[in-house]
């Protein structure tokens, strides 16, 4: 039996998940001349290339901040040009040893489009260059191929070792880059961008047809890596846990379109919301019936509703005035309806009837990014409320005084991020109260039942406001003697609601009777409490450390009790045993209800300062597991007014999604309760992505699912090209259509944990078959998510733990119900089953045995149970192969084959029966008499037979003979008929032939007188025979060749006459004979 060793081994990302995997310009690019002759394929990977070569690749990366990103604040500009001039660079070669120099390389899968190669010199151009998704090189060793596959950004390679190979050879030499080591049986490589980690290597065997695992492991010496096989071929089962990205798109817009904020609905809808900067056409245009089809100012807002899979857009609209606008975030009320909240330079901004402030309130000229956004005639927040059609605008007010509303001018420390100007929320309780967290410099805003007054330069501001917008049930700045600004909301269900942001402020109107009394540092987070019933500040704490902290988003638990996820610029106090990255910009923190105690906080990140991300989302799960989403890195926040951190160096995990970057991507982590340890970590984003918000949150839904809005494929600084945003395939719109930025949307599941498998028949023919004819063997292939173990009933007793497939054989009739239980103890689920209903049916069929025929004969075939026969071969003497009984002729042994269908209780059933053809038998004889003038009593025999053995004479007298040749002596006279006789087991051939046995009797007298006695020669023999007659003289008187005693005498007269008898042996017998008148 052959059998196949198959080391499987997972590089930077597990393929099952990445739906991009067939975009363009992600392949193995074949080298035609355009390259070095030791450039077998490229590839595009985070941070440059990855080059095939003979033995092994090379990974070419550089890594380079600067500052052009289309929209990039323009002040610091000069220091970012400066550290782009020292960008970090590295060539990493991994090098099979002691393989073959110059294996056979083979390709699949080109795609449909090619490449042109015409720079530099013109010896090295190339056109129609080719591109794969899959490359072989084989015999990279003996009897070992190795075949890399691409997968978007990422690849993945698999040893084949087929029998007689020996996986020992393998060998794997890391140069040029740092440290190699094993950290939890993973690989883990140290480069100047961070860790590259191979997963631990998963190898199975196909052995009758079965997949087995084989236990398999790295060994490290220096930098050298082999496999090891400690357990032989025992099966140990691993399972590997894959996070799933949804969709990734961008907007399609042909106009420049950023990236805000982000939300989702009920039926698992994402809605995004973004700025652009003029009409669109393509792709991107709001159809006839949304609320808003034209473009109207400087910049609108724009609103696009995607279904759950991102493959459609449900609705785009426009929301806007005459001057500017930007959405900064948005949530879905129990109506199905979207509000949004954000800010607008526009006196004419679209309000509602009803809407509580149909004025605007103004504001001095404002450039809070920079040159590319001017609100020339300051800001006013406003919230709006459409249709979760996009027709109808529900209800719209403006928010605002005479001052810039919604929007922190002031630099420093309390806009740490780019964006950070545009920061706040909204939320929403049971009954769809509005809940708004912003600032306000405005001591002239239009309050109703105002709890605090206006104390500092900015101040938070805490607004609800009914569902309709109408009506302010309450409101209040919250500052102290400078600067405060609130980023998050969260109403606890319990009559209150709690808010959180930063602040420089040293005083509060109000008590800080939390955990931290006093501001520590150049700034601070803080987060209060307000009792709705009594309209007091009831709790309220300081977080922060000696240097510059802010907290910008905030979850509760089922117990109430009240996370926050923040940055800091200095050593943050860390409370209890969670998990912990020493050193790290972004702190996690968790409060009691009351804001008095702290039960644990910690640090993650990089363990090095500044920050690496900007939190745009946070969630806190049913189960208390912790979400958190952020970008980081991107030029366009290496100002020196912002953080200059970057996403080098995270945790990560060995099942992340994109485990490598360039620096400037998206990070999504997920924490156990009590954020015990991490669940899960991932990069995403592209190289190089330059992906970011522009101020504004995101949100995650219960379940983990995070529906994120990116300002995504901005043009790159002195280039005609756009940075990589990844996205899936057939997503609503592959490609950035406009000159500059797209309106992203990615929708990233961190924790679902759903059961589900699909039938089949082994050989994948019969796709969802749910019945069958006992015995009958199905595939069961497990398509599940999230899972760690994997329990099948199969419905019969029998049971499996494999993750992937299931093959069984059902004996006997019956319904079956097949049970799947997925299990994950990280999710909140833990547990989810699925079942499916199997039917066999049992039914019967009869058909004739076989037979043994004789050659030249025919038999009569017959089988019954089938509402229709197929026979074969037909070729070989059927009269009929599509019915029950056809006769067959075979001229050799033959098998026929017949498949029984009954179309009633769906059975199929194929048998077989042999006609065994015996040989043929040939027979042919020759029989001599013995001739004398006595007569005959005596004849040879001769017999010639093929085919048996067994054959005989048989002499008509009673007696036989086996002897095929030989003479036979009758004892008496008369006529026999001779048999050559020729059986065989079951068939008898025989030749027949009648001879005759007596005496040659002449007479030597007769008187041919008329009287009817003795008138004629009467010779008596056995047959006619010559006869001649002379006289005295020898005359002829009589003669006849075939005498029967016709001669009379002819009127001679009486005497003596002589005879001649020729026998049929020419023997002459002669005498005389008395004739007597």
């Amino acid at each position: 039996m052959k059998r196949w060793l198959f080391v499987y081994l997972i590089f930077v990302s597990y393929p099952l998940v990445l739906s991009a995997e067939k975009n363009p310009f992600n392949g193995f690019i074949e080298n035609k001349g355009q390259w070095d002759n030791s450039v077998k394929f490229r590839k595009k990977v985070p941070h440059g290339f990855l080059l095939l070569q003979d033995a092994g690749w090379v990974y070419y990366l550089s890594n380079t901040f600067d500052s052009s990103h289309g929209h990039l604040d323009g002040h610091g500009s000069g220091a970012l040009q400066e550290s782009a001039a020292v960008g970090l660079s590295q060539a990493i070669s991994t090098t099979f040893v002691g393989a073959n120099k110059n294996p056979a390389t083979s390709s699949m899968e080109a795609q449909s489009y090619y490449h042109n190669f015409f720079l530099g010199a013109e010896d090295h151009w190339a056109s129609s260059v080719s591109e794969f998704n899959e490359v072989q090189y084989c015999d990279l060793y003996e009897s070992i191929d190795l075949k890399m596959v691409s997968y978007g950004a990422a690849f993945k390679y698999d040893l084949i070792v087929s029998a007689g190979g020996n996986p020992g050879q393998i060998a794997m030499e890391w140069k040029g880059c740092g440290d190699v080591y094993l950290l939890n049986d993973n690989l883990i490589v140290e480069t100047e961008f961070g860790q590259m980690i191979e997963q631990k290597p998963f190898a199975y065997q196909l052995i009758n047809e079965d997949t087995v695992e084989v236990p398999a492991r790295f060994s490290v010496d220096g930098q050298q890596v082999s496999f090891e096989f400690p357990d032989g071929y025992n099966k140990d089962k691993t399972l590997v846990i894959d996070p799933l990205l949804i969709f990734s798109t961008y907007s399609g817009s042909s106009t420049d379109n950023w990236g805000n904020t982000a939300t989702f609905d009920k039926d698992g809808n994402t809605y995004a919301g973004g700025i652009i900067f003029g009409a669109s056409t393509g792709v991107f245009v709001p159809p006839p019936g949304v609320f808003q089809e034209s473009f109207n100012g400087k910049t609108d807002v724009v609103i696009m509703k995607f279904d759950s899979l991102g493959s459609q857009l449900l609705f785009a609209t426009y929301l806007g005035g005459n001057q500017r606008e930007t959405p900064t975030s948005m949530i879905v009320n129990s109506s199905d309806e979207l509000v949004v909240i954000g800010v607008t330079s526009s006196d004419n901004f679209p309000t509602s009837s009803k809407g509580y402030q149909r004025t605007y309130g103004g504001g001095d000229a404002i450039q809070p990014l920079g040159d590319d956004l001017i609100y020339e005639n300051g800001t006013d927040i406003f919230v709006s409320v459409l249709s979760s059609n996009g027709a109808t605008l529900v209800a719209s007010t403006y928010l605002g005084g005479n001052q810039n509303d919604g929007i922190i001018e002031v630099r420093g420390a309390l806009t740490l991020n780019y964006g950070d100007q545009f920061r706040g929320e909204v939320n929403i309780d049971d009954e769809d109260n509005i809940y708004i967290a912003s600032s306000s410099p405005s001591a002239d805003f239009p309050m109703s039942n105002q709890i605090l007054p206006h104390s500092g330069q900015v101040d938070g501001l805490l607004i609800k406001m009914d569902s309709k917008l109408s009506e302010m049930k309450w409101g209040t700045f919250i500052g102290g003697d400078t600067t405060d600004v609130l980023f998050t909301v969260k109403p606890d269900g319990k009559g209150g609601v709690y808010a959180a942001g930063g602040t420089t402020s040293t005083t509060f109107p109000f008590g800080i009777n939390g955990w931290q009394k006093s501001l520590a540092g150049a700034a601070d987070g803080y987060v209060i409490h307000i009792n709705e019933s009594l309209l007091t500040i009831d709790a309220a704490t300081y977080l922060g450390s000696s240097a510059t902290d802010q907290v910008y988003l905030m979850d509760l638990d089922n117990e109430g009790n009240v996370y926050v996820v923040g940055q800091t610029k200095g050593a943050y106090p860390i409370v209890g045993n969670a998990y912990i990255n020493p050193g790290s910009g972004q702190f996690l923190h968790k409060l009691s209800a009351d804001l008095k105690n702290t039960i644990w906080s910690t640090v993650f990140g990089s363990r090095t300062l500044p920050s690496n991300i900007s939190p745009t989302a946070f969630l806190v799960s049913d189960c208390n597991n912790i979400y958190i989403s952020g970008w980081g890195g991107s030029s366009i926040n290496q100002s020196s007014s912002y953080n200059q951190g970057n996403t080098f160096g995270m945790p990560l995990t060995p099942d992340a999604f994109q485990s490598t970057t360039d620096g400037g991507d998206f990070y999504l982590i997920v924490f156990e309760p009590d954020a015990a340890d991490v669940l899960y970590a991932t990069y995403f984003g592209g190289n190089p992505g330059r992906d970011h918000v522009d101020g504004g949150t995101s949100r995650f839904d219960k379940r983990g699912v995070v529906h994120h809005a990116v300002c995504a494929s901005c043009k790159l600084p002195n280039s005609a090209a756009h940075g990589i945003f990844p996205t899936t395939e057939g997503a609503w719109s592959e490609n950035n259509n406009s000159p500059n930025c797209n309106l992203g949307v990615f929708k990233f599941d961190l924790s679902t944990l759903s059961a589900s498998f699909v039938t089949n028949t082994p050989d994948l023919q019969n796709p969802d078959i749910k019945e069958g004819c006992a015995p009958f063997e199905f595939l069961f292939t497990n398509e599940s998510v999230g899972g760690e173990t994997y329990f099948w009933d199969l419905g019969d007793g029998a049971t499996s733990t494999n993750s992937d497939t299931v093959r069984h054989t059902y004996q006997s009739a019956g319904e079956y119900t097949i049970t799947l239980t997925v299990t994950n103890p990280n999710t909140c689920k833990n547990l989810d089953v699925t079942t499916r209903q199997l039917v066999l049916t049992q039914g019967t069929y009869t058909l004739s045995p076989s037979a043994t025929i004789c050659y030249g004969e025919s038999i009569q075939l017959e089988a019954t149970g089938g509402t229709s026969y197929y026979w074969t071969p037909g070729t070989r003497g059927l009269s009929s192969t599509d019915i029950g009984s056809p006769t067959a002729s075979p001229r050799a042994t033959t098998t026929y084959f017949v498949e029984i269908y009954n179309d009633q209780n769906k059975c199929t059933f194929i048998d077989s029966l042999t006609v065994n053809v015996l040989e043929e038998i040939t027979v042919s004889s020759e029989i001599e008499a013995i001739y004398n003038c006595s007569g005959v009593s005596e004849y040879n025999f001769t017999g010639n037979v093929q085919g048996t053995d067994l054959a005989y004479w048989d002499f008509g007298d009673g007696t036989q003979s086996p002897e095929l040749v030989g003479t036979h002596q009758y004892a008496t006279e008369g006529t026999f008929t001779t048999r050559l006789i020729a059986p065989n087991e079951l068939c008898v051939e025989e030749v027949a032939e009648l001879i005759k046995v007596g005496e040659l009797m002449v007479p030597n007298a007769f008187s041919p007188n008329g009287d009817g006695v003795n008138d004629r020669f009467e010779i008596q023999y056995v047959q006619p025979m010559p006869v001649t007659i002379v006289d005295r003289t020898g005359k002829v008187v009589y003669q006849n060749n075939e005498y029967t005693n016709q001669w009379d005498g002819d009127n001679l007269p009486t005497g003596i006459y002589y005879y001649d008898v020729v026998l049929p042996d020419f023997t002459t017998c002669n005498g005389w004979v008395h004739l007597l008148r």
